[in-house]
């Protein structure tokens, strides 16, 4: 990439440089401190490339009696670290003002004769590595020598170009670029990977794939190599456009990015990349020769995952990139897992759905109705309609297991199927057993079914209390029987919402607890009640869920609000529920269960 393919691209990455603008110049031109960010990633590429493979030649004679050559190569990491030092002295705006107005006149040429003669003694090291290299017995030093001397002339070709940008009389203009372009494209170009150490590593299940995306051909060519030292799998692309194209078609575990690139900068790439389904979770670490904070800052807040800036420590790399990885795959794991879960919910819940009843009876001038909104996948709520007696009396049952969730779910299940269990008392009970439950009911036959209604949820409770006290689970439960041939309901009302009855105009009654909650304590005394509903009369149940829940603006229904809306005139029961479906389907994230059932007597 040229100066001015980096000023046709700045849009972007320039921005987040306090102070630039691609088309305002200075006084000097365009610029200056865009092109001063330019020049130090052009430099810290190459030198970059040169530490890197001076550490992998230190890894591969670690075991060969080399003393020279691991002299050379230590000398070169030194001259490369001084060489840092100074264009990190030249990056620093303080830095900068303290030096002589000779020196501020004549910058470009200031920086070069600071590195110049670190990079001179580069180059004879390297010169020497190249001679002791070919005539030794070990021919895979060779290639990655000239992987050295290529990163060298690179560097050198780099640093000569900015004698040329001094010499230019106007400053920095389009002309001078374009002489930058040409002197740093003329001078040969860098070889493409070629595998021919004797370290790299194999591909095993625990590997990853790794899209590079650099512009340097030394970049990518040290970063494969490094990475496949370390078992992975590794693709590259020279531009973002290409690796935008490469993410859709095929998955990888993790990118590795630079921010100065032809066509497409990082910081696009890295929004594209955030947009698009395929890319969107996708680990990216920046490896990029911009040191600024503001850089770091901004590929953060686009979504990368960590930021390395060149030259990096191959072992620092290793470690971000394994740290990377496994956060990858754990999320992986985790998805597979929340996925596990959903699926198991999703079966419970169609379990859950097969104890409510599928069709509710409706005997001849009655109407039945409920409505069923769970808060989560399952709950604990519950209602049921039955027959239980010869007599085609009906069991009317609706109650709310404490907590939510699974548990609460699994104990619903038991509530409901022992009230089915007991509720058989109704045909086996004699008569006349156990004591009377209220002196005002009229009639053998109340009196009887009041004593047993009783007696079944008594019996209910001492099961709960019993058997399963450990859990501390327990419900609320309002259990009727109806007569539809008189309208006669006998109920109890175990700790549950009191249901309404209602007429054609108002509210009559309440049924008010007769009992606490059910499952709590064991041997704890039940009282049955009884009613009539006339002609016209709608009974009401529902759970505390509804009192509770929120209406579409966010608010609490209320007491006053729920009996304006059961209040208001409805053709039917299932029009009454259907009204209260429709509310509560505008509400969104209801705090709990929402169950209600309504029975109407028609009129005559």
């Amino acid at each position: 990439m040229n100066l001015l393919d980096a000023f046709e691209n700045t849009a972007e990455f320039i921005p987040a440089i306090p102070g630039l603008r691609p088309g305002a110049p200075d006084a000097g031109g365009w610029n200056q401190k865009a092109l001063i960010t330019y020049l130090a990633s052009e430099l810290r590429n190459p030198l970059n490339a040169v530490v890197g493979y001076c550490q992998i030649l230190l890894e591969d004679t670690i075991d060969l009696d080399r003393n020279d050559f691991v002299s050379r190569l230590h000398q070169i990491q030194r001259r490369c670290a001084q060489i840092l030092a100074r264009i990190n002295d030249f990056l620093d705006p303080v830095r900068r003002e303290e030096l002589s107005e000779i020196d501020k006149d004549n910058l470009w040429l200031s920086v070069y004769r600071r590195i110049r003669v670190p990079l001179k003694e580069i180059g004879q090291l390297s010169e020497g590595l190249l001679k002791s290299a070919s005539g030794s017995d070990q021919p895979f030093l060779c290639a990655d020598v000239e992987k050295i001397h290529q990163a060298v002339s690179h560097l050198n070709r780099t640093a000569e170009s900015l004698t040329e940008l001094s010499k230019s009389p106007g400053g920095i203009t389009p002309l001078t670029l374009e002489t930058y372009s040409a002197l740093s494209r003329s001078k040969g170009r860098i070889e493409p990977f070629r595998s021919s150490t004797k370290r790299d590593g194999k591909v095993t299940a625990e590997c990853a794939s790794i899209l590079i995306v650099d512009d340097h051909p030394l970049t990518c060519d040290l970063l494969t190599r490094l990475l496949k030292r370390q078992g992975h799998v590794v693709e590259t692309a020279e531009n973002g456009i290409k690796a935008l194209e490469m993410v859709k078609k095929r998955a990888f575990d993790l990118m590795l990015l630079d921010i100065v690139m032809p066509k497409m900068s990082g910081y696009q790439v890295l929004k594209r990349l955030r947009e698009e389904e395929a890319g969107k979770s996708l680990p990216v670490v920046i490896i990029s020769a911009l040191d600024e904070k503001e850089s770091l800052i901004r590929c953060i807040e686009l979504g990368a995952d960590d930021y390395l800036f060149k030259p990096f420590n191959p072992v620092l790399l290793r470690a971000r990139i394994d740290a990377c990885i496994e956060k990858k795959r754990l999320r992986e794991k985790e998805q597979l897992y929340l996925e596990g879960i959903e699926n198991d919910l999703a079966v419970a819940r169609k379990i859950q759905a097969n104890f409510l009843p599928g069709r509710l009876p409706e005997p001849p001038g009655w109407e039945i109705a409920a409505l069923f909104q769970p808060a989560r996948q399952v709950a604990g709520d519950f209602y049921d309609v039955f027959p239980v007696s010869s007599e085609k009396k009906l069991g009317i049952t609706i109650g709310d297991v404490c907590g939510k969730g699974v548990s609460a779910a699994l104990f619903m299940g038991l509530f409901r199927s022992l009230i089915r269990a007991f509720s058989l008392l109704y045909e086996t009970e004699p008569k006349g057993s156990g004591d009377l439950p209220h002196p005002d009911l009229q009639g053998d036959s109340d009196r009887h079914g009041a004593c047993v209604l009783k007696s079944i949820v008594e019996r209910l409770n001492n099961f709960i209390s019993t058997n399963h006290g450990k859990a501390n689970m327990f419900a609320t439960l309002f259990f009727a029987v109806l007569d539809p041939a008189n309208g006669t309901l006998t109920y109890v009302n175990g700790g549950n919402e009191p249901p309404i009855i209602f007429d054609r105009h108002r509210a009559k009654t309440r049924l008010n607890a007769t009992g606490p909650l059910v499952g709590l304590l064991p041997d704890i005394p039940f009282k049955a009640e009884q009613v009539r509903l006339e002609p016209g009369d709608t009974l009401v149940a529902f759970t505390d869920g509804i009192p509770e829940a929120k209406d579409p603006a966010g608010r609490l229904l209320k007491e006053g609000h729920l009996l304006e809306m059961l209040a208001c005139p409805h053709p039917s029961a299932k029009a009454l529920v259907a009204s209260f479906s429709a509310y509560f389907k505008e509400a969104q994230d209801q705090p709990d269960d929402l169950t209600l059932i309504a029975v109407r007597r028609n009129e005559e």
